[in-house]
């Protein structure tokens, strides 16, 4: 009977030694892996724009809120820039990122330049685009939350 119970000691405190073990293992993955995201060239984020508004050279002064669409756009190294891909307001453009404000790394950018006959301006901190152009077609505002996968 004392073998017995020897045995059954030693089986439940291997097992909560296990369970220990795992917990820890499980916390630390958790706390090492949660909100550390660290950007790279290369990365594609892929973005749902919460705001997509616009006024139209013709519309008389009126501001437009359109249908927020989904885009990509990957962090070229070569070119130190954000390619859009096609579709959506940003239509297979390349913007140059500034290197006042340049740290790919900790997810924070800004990127501005010439833009489709005109300028436009975009800040991107943390997994938030906000966009703004302007051209001989008219203004646009974009406000987007973008992941990589």
């Amino acid at each position: 009977m004392e073998l017995l119970s020897y045995l059954l000691s030693e089986a439940v405190e291997g097992a909560v030694m296990n369970s220990k073990k795992t917990i820890v293992g499980l916390t630390l993955s958790l706390l090492l892996g949660n909100g550390i995201v660290v950007a790279d060239w290369g990365d594609v984020y892929y973005c749902q724009a919460t705001v997509w508004d616009g006024m139209m050279e013709k519309s008389d002064g009126k501001m437009t809120s359109y249908d927020p669409g989904k885009f990509q756009f990957k962090l070229d190294q070569a070119r130190k820039s954000m390619v859009f891909g096609d579709g959506f307001v940003f239509g297979d453009h390349t913007i140059e990122l500034k290197t006042n404000l340049l740290s790919p790394a900790n997810e924070v950018w800004s990127a501005s330049g010439v833009w489709s006959n005109g300028t436009a301006q975009g800040y991107f901190n943390k997994g938030r685009l906000m966009w703004a152009s302007t051209s001989d077609f008219g203004l646009w505002a974009v406000v987007a939350d973008c992941d990589k996968f």
